[in-house]
């Protein structure tokens, strides 16, 4: 599991709320979670840095494409995809549904509804952008380089509004002076425009993902997870 991070970077002990998964079945210890995906950020990456920041342990099980016709056959899944977060013996799917719980369990989701109700739509336009750079990225080959085209066009006006309004000049992180809920998802589209080589046009959002990246406890998820996944990748048998 991804190593705690060191006392002077931990936050303050929770106490289980009313209703919570924690005080109704487990009053005096935390829930045990495992974490089903690819050895790739994907759509997990959010989910795990989530964990990392609210110091929270969890378990990686990453899987291939193996795995998962196993995983499919047997109905391990509740939708048949990946990720999936498993709390106690329990599966549960969809990833943005993953990453809110994730954040209440790490003391990063908003307790105000109006609040929660801004860090969501911060979050989901984040993922919304990074889903327009990933469609380019999973096109068809002969298609690739009209769509990226395309995207090269669309993209600034998008990234601009959504950088003037979540992380407008001054600000550290879209919590604030501290990471929130929706820091990661901005990191996740950093990620990706990086891969295409578009991320130096937007200084303010490089300067956010190499701050975000200094962070104690994400240098240290971001160190682990690459030697997790790298691990396992090794020992699986090469694809046919």
């Amino acid at each position: 599991a991804p190593a705690a991070a060191a006392p002077s970077d931990a936050p303050p002990p929770r106490t289980p709320r009313a209703g919570s998964a924690t005080s109704l079945n487990h009053p005096t210890t935390m829930p045990t979670y495992k974490l089903y995906y690819f050895p790739s950020p994907g759509r997990a990456e959010a989910i795990r840095q989530t964990f990392a920041l609210g110091g929270v342990e969890y378990t990686n099980s990453y899987v291939d494409s193996e795995i998962m016709r196993g995983y499919k056959a047997d109905g391990k899944l509740p939708y048949g995809v990946v990720p999936t977060l498993e709390v106690d013996g329990v599966m549960y799917g969809e990833s943005m549904a993953i990453q809110r719980y994730a954040a209440r369990v790490a003391g990063l989701y908003p307790s105000d509804p109006v609040a929660a109700l801004l860090a969501d739509s911060q979050a989901d336009h984040c993922m919304d952008l990074r889903g327009r750079v990933t469609a380019v990225k999973y096109s068809p080959a002969d298609q690739k380089a009209k769509k990226l085209a395309a995207l090269r066009e669309d993209l600034p006006p998008r990234l601009r509004r959504l950088l003037d309004n979540v992380l407008p000049e001054g600000r550290d992180y879209i919590g604030g002076a501290a990471p929130g809920f929706a820091d990661p998802n901005l990191y996740a589209l950093a990620l990706e425009l990086e891969g295409f080589d578009l991320l130096a046009g937007y200084p303010r959002l490089a300067a956010f993902k190499r701050r975000y990246e200094a962070l104690p406890r994400i240098a240290a998820h971001l160190k682990e997870s690459a030697a997790e996944q790298e691990a396992f990748r090794a020992s699986r048998p090469a694809p046919p």
